[in-house]
C-alpha cells in the first residue's frame, strides 16, 4: 500500500489530489469497457433484448434495427410483427412495404392475426377502461388484417406505387366469401385510395366488386335480428356494421370527384350510414 511522506505525496511521487484522478479515470475506463462490451455481446447475441432497452430509452430507429436483426436470425411471425409495427410507428414505408408482404405470405398469417386480435381484446377486457370505452376499443381491435392491409396500401402509395395498391385492394377484397356471415373476415383496404386526387386505376371492374360488396354486406346487417344473436355472433354483427360504415363513408369521398356506380347511388349510401348510425331508412 502506498503512503503519504511528510511532503503530502505518494511513495509513487504523486500528490494525493492527482493519485485520486488516475484511480477515477482507470475507474470510468474500465465501467466504459464494460459498457461497450456489454452492448456488443447483446447486439451478436441477443438483439431482441437490445431492442426492449433501446426502445425504453427512446431510440426507435436503434429499437427497430435490433428488432429486424432478430427477425433476420429466426424468422418468426411474432418477431416479423414487431418489426412492421415499429415500421409503421416510425413511417418507414420501404421496410413497411418489404416485412407486410413477408407476413401476408405466411402460411399461418390468418391464425397468428386471430390470435393477435384475441390478445387486444382480453387486454382491453382486463383494463381499467370503461365499459364503453371498453367495447369502443374492442371494435377497433377486432379487425387486424384490415388495419395492416391498410398500412401496407398506405405504403405502397407513398411509394409511388398506386396502380399496384388498387390492385391489392381490389384483389383483398374479391377474396372475400361470396355469401357473407358474421363470422366472415371482412377486408376494406381503399380508405387511403379514396383520398388521391387521381383515380385512374380505379376502373370498372372495381367499382362492380364494391356494388356487390355493399349490398351482401348491408343486407346480412339488415336482415339480422340482434337481439336473436349471442356470444360471438353479437360482436361479429357490431364488427360488420362499423367495418361496413367505414366503407360507406369512404366511398362517400367519390361523389366529389364524379365516380358514378351504375347500381349503387350515394343518396343509397347515405341512406345506408344512417340505419348503421341507429336511424330508420
Amino acid at each position: 500500500m502506498e503512503v503519504e511522506n511528510k511532503n503530502g505525496k505518494l511513495t509513487n511521487g504523486r500528490s494525493i489530489e492527482k493519485q485520486i484522478l488516475v484511480v477515477f479515470s482507470k475507474t470510468i475506463a474500465i465501467v466504459l469497457v464494460l459498457m461497450f462490451a456489454t452492448v456488443f455481446y447483446a447486439s451478436i447475441f441477443s438483439p431482441q433484448s437490445m431492442a426492449k432497452f433501446t426502445g425504453s430509452l427512446g431510440m426507435k430507429n436503434a429499437s427497430l434495427y435490433y428488432s429486424t436483426v432478430q427477425y433476420n436470425r429466426d424468422k418468426n411471425i411474432n418477431s416479423l410483427y414487431i418489426v412492421i409495427n415499429k415500421s409503421i410507428e416510425l413511417k418507414k414505408y420501404k421496410n413497411i412495404e418489404k416485412y407486410c408482404v413477408k407476413l401476408f405470405e405466411k402460411q399461418d398469417y390468418y391464425d397468428f392475426i386471430a390470435y393477435v386480435e384475441t390478445k387486444n381484446i382480453n387486454d382491453v377486457v382486463n383494463g381499467n377502461s370503461s365499459n364503453i370505452d371498453k367495447i369502443n376499443l374492442m371494435i377497433s381491435l377486432s379487425n387486424e388484417d384490415m388495419y395492416l392491409k391498410n398500412k401496407y396500401v398506405d405504403a405502397l402509395v407513398h411509394r409511388n406505387k398506386v396502380q399496384q395498391a388498387f390492385e391489392f385492394a381490389k384483389n383483398d377484397l374479391q377474396s372475400l366469401d361470396i355469401e357473407l356471415t358474421l363470422q366472415s373476415r371482412l377486408h376494406w383496404c381503399y380508405s387511403n385510395l379514396f383520398l388521391l386526387d387521381d383515380l385512374q386505376f380505379f376502373d370498372d371492374n372495381q367499382r362492380i366488386l364494391i356494388e356487390n360488396y355493399v349490398k351482401n354486406a348491408y343486407s346480412l346487417y339488415n336482415s339480422t335480428n340482434f337481439n336473436d344473436l349471442s356470444g360471438v355472433d353479437s360482436f361479429n354483427y357490431v364488427v360488420l356494421g362499423n367495418t361496413l360504415k367505414r366503407s360507406l363513408n369512404d366511398i362517400l369521398k367519390l361523389k366529389d370527384k364524379n365516380v358514378v356506380f351504375d347500381n349503387l347511388s350515394y343518396d343509397e349510401i347515405k341512406s345506408m350510414i344512417k340505419v348503421l348510425n341507429g336511424g330508420g331508412e
